[in-house]
């Protein structure tokens, strides 16, 4: 076997800062290593531009079911492996959509088998049995930009038409030509010499956070910076995810109710669309499937329906809106809504095929004007006894709904009245 010169390499370069570190003191030692761990934010600052072009090529074909496939030797190899593995309890991604191969198989993960690295057909073999479509996506980490395992698995991505990553700590590799986006994050010499598990190997560790993290954004397995779709599998995850529900489903359920809702539910996501709207369960299942598991589109969409109902009854003045009907079968499908906006205050009752409206214009303090019209829109049932948010408004024909009663309904913070500007639009679950 003839042994390569990898003198050249930048990774393989001795470290003119570090020469004397055995000589050094503890302190003196991990400061200098932390000054050199400094530099690699900046290096992966410089092929965020890339990087971004990987992510918006490879969400789509994650969203539609395709495979990201990390390969990768030691210390890279490893490191794939571990981003693999994170996204399925982290996202709900569905087992065997990232895959992380390592040279010298799982066992490598454990027992270094650097030997394993130098075989350019072993990639191809490991690959073979996942039938490998042009919806999947390779990703190849070596740190040198040449390790002939990876050099394999790029070459034979490239041979059946599939879209290939190369990512590297140093510039113009061997691994430009066979990949498609090349990621060459380029970290310089190693604090020990040619220990690429040390900058390499965190610059690695970033990107691919980087890119797993921002492919999960992008197809919706957030809402905001929360984990919606996470999977509940310990005490840890379990309370998260009831902190989760109660920061987009403000209320008081307890504990055990979320748990109970989400389990119910069957994910996170459902019970967040049931807890929020007050829909069923398989309207609220079928809501998330139609928006590809968006929940915030999800939560949009049905806005986006009250906005054009609010629309509809606001082309006509309260004495033209059709009245409510005698009997409503189940107020848990209704909803309050108080719009402000310009110089009219208007309260709404609504379900999916009725609402009922009353709006009028300010003439003095805001406030009292709502009590009155929330009164006038509640009487307007029948006499029914009405909770809303846990309050009391009503008993039969006897309605003392008094504007301390709104602290319970609504933030007042929210309902500050600046003239031309709504201020407030909100949704609001009737109870029994």
């Amino acid at each position: 076997m003839t042994i390569e010169d990898f003198s050249g390499i930048g990774t393989e370069q001795r470290n003119p800062k570090t020469s004397h570190i055995d000589s050094l003191s503890t302190d003196r030692l991990l400061k200098l290593m932390n000054e050199e761990d400094t530099g690699v934010i900046e290096q992966v600052s410089k092929v965020i531009p890339i990087i971004c072009d990987v992510v918006d090529d490879l969400a789509p074909k994650i969203k539609a079911g395709g495979r990201l496939f990390y390969l990768g030797a030691g210390t890279s190899g490893r490191l794939g492996v571990l981003d693999a593995s994170e996204i399925l309890p982290t996202y709900s991604a569905p087992e065997g959509q990232f895959v992380g191969l390592i040279a010298g198989g799982d066992v490598a993960l454990r027992k270094a088998q650097e030997f394993s690295e130098d075989s350019e057909t072993a990639a191809a073999e490991d690959l073979a049995p996942f039938n490998v479509t042009q919806l999947d996506t390779i990703i190849g980490i070596a740190s040198s930009g040449r390790t002939p395992y990876v050099m394999g698995a790029l070459k034979y991505g490239q041979s059946i038409g599939v879209k290939t990553i190369g990512l590297a700590c140093v510039s113009n590799s061997p691994m430009e030509k066979h990949s498609d986006f090349m990621i060459s994050c380029v970290t310089g010499p190693e604090i020990v010499t040619g220990s690429t598990r040390m900058k390499a190997g965190t610059a690695t560790k970033l990107i691919l956070n980087m890119i797993s993290t921002s492919v999960m954004i992008k197809i919706g397995k957030t809402y905001g910076n929360l984990m919606v779709d996470l999977q509940p599998s310990n005490i840890k995850l379990q309370d998260r995810t009831r902190r989760i529900f109660k920061a987009v489903v403000p209320g008081q359920l307890s504990d055990d109710d979320i748990d109970n809702l989400i389990k119910k539910c069957g994910s996170l996501k459902t019970a967040i669309v049931v807890g929020k709207t007050g829909i069923d369960i398989e309207e609220a299942k079928t809501l998330i499937d139609k928006n590809g598991g968006n929940l915030r589109q999800a939560l949009d969409s049905i806005e986006d329906n009250v906005s054009e109902a609010s629309s509809s009854a606001n082309g006509s003045v309260a004495s033209d809106i059709s009245s409510p009907p005698a009997k409503i079968p189940d107020f848990s499908d209704y909803n309050l809504a108080v719009d402000i906006v310009n110089d009219e205050c208007e309260v709404a009752l609504f379900n999916k095929s009725v609402s009922y409206c009353k709006k009028g214009a300010f003439k003095g303090d805001f406030k009292n004007l709502l009590v009155q019209l929330l009164v006038d829109a509640v009487t307007s049932y029948d006499g029914q006894v009405l909770k809303i948010n846990g309050v009391r408004i009503g008993s039969n024909n006897d309605f003392d709904l008094k504007e301390e009663d709104l602290k319970g309904l609504v933030d007042y913070k929210s309902l500050e009245y600046v003239k031309g500007t709504p201020k407030f639009c909100d949704m609001i679950r009737f109870f029994q």
